[in-house]
This record gives structure tokens, sequence and C-alpha cells, in this order.
């Protein structure tokens, strides 16, 4: 077994989709570089409630038990360092 990091989202992703991903979270952008400078993977876990971003939702994320395993395959870095 092996650590995998999590992504909470309102959405699934399904076999060989690709989602292009805006990553502005300072915890989500060492998640993510972690996972560019490993070649590793992360898990996108399905969201019932609230939101991934912090202060953006009422309520606190309450994520499922439905996930998929994601791979990056493409960066863009982005002028502004996100």
């Amino acid at each position: 077994m092996f650590d995998l990091p999590l992504f909470p989202l309102q959405l699934v992703l399904f076999p060989l989709q690709s989602l292009a991903l805006h990553i502005f979270e300072e915890r989500y952008k060492e998640m993510i570089n972690h996972c560019i400078a490993t070649d590793s993977p992360f898990g996108i876990v399905l969201l019932e409630q609230g939101a991934a971003e912090e202060g953006r939702s009422r309520v606190e994320a309450k994520p499922t038990v439905v996930g998929t395993t994601a791979a990056i395959t493409q960066v863009q870095h982005l002028p502004e360092g996100a």
C-alpha cells in the first residue's frame, strides 16, 4: 500500500478522461508539484457537499468514498506562479 494525495472536487473522472485544473491554493500547488517531481499519481475524490477551496463554501467539505486515480500528463506554469 502507498500514500495517495487526494484532491477533493465536485466531479469524478472516467477512464481516459482528461481534466484541466487551475491550481491556485498553496496546499494543492505543493501536492501537485510533489506529484510532478516524483512522477506519482494523485487521487480525485468526489465531494458530497462543500468545496475544496478554503472559505468558498459555508458547509464543511464532505468527501464520498467515490474517487479515481489521476496522472499528470501536461503542465503549463502561469506567469503569476500558479
